[in-house]
């Protein structure tokens, strides 16, 4: 490596002297430490997820809540557009957001994907005319 120079030059002819404060200090490597898995922070995109087959087995059950709901024919009315699937789905995601249950979340998804399926396959949601 080169010697750093003591002076330098500015514009307008001054002469400035450097001055060292301390002395370079060299270390060599030692041992490269490879940092443990427990400090590797990584991001992970997307939402919080439940994991594997737990996702699956709530769908599961939160679409034969929805048929049992419906089959215990209890009075729901059917708000237009949403029939009675939509319905049921709109009521669980509001009891889900003021203070229900998680299961409630599962049966509003559900409700919302069995909807939307019955209306893209029919063009109707069952109980949207009655």
């Amino acid at each position: 490596m080169a010697r750093r120079r003591k002076t330098v030059r500015r514009s307008g002819g001054t002469v400035v002297i450097r001055e060292r404060v301390a002395p370079v200090r060299r270390r060599r490597a030692s041992a490269i430490m490879v940092a443990s898995p427990r400090r590797v922070s990584r991001r992970r995109g997307g939402g919080g997820h439940r994991g594997g087959g737990k996702e699956l087995v709530a769908s599961v059950i939160a679409g034969a809540a929805i048929g049992f709901i419906e089959k215990q024919n209890l009075g729901l009315p059917s708000i237009p557009f949403l029939g009675k699937k939509g319905t049921i789905a709109l009521l669980a995601f509001v009891w889900r957001k003021n203070g229900g249950p998680e299961w409630a979340r599962d049966v509003a998804m559900v409700g919302a994907g069995l909807s939307g399926y019955q209306f893209a396959k029919d063009g109707r949601i069952d109980g949207d005319d009655e």
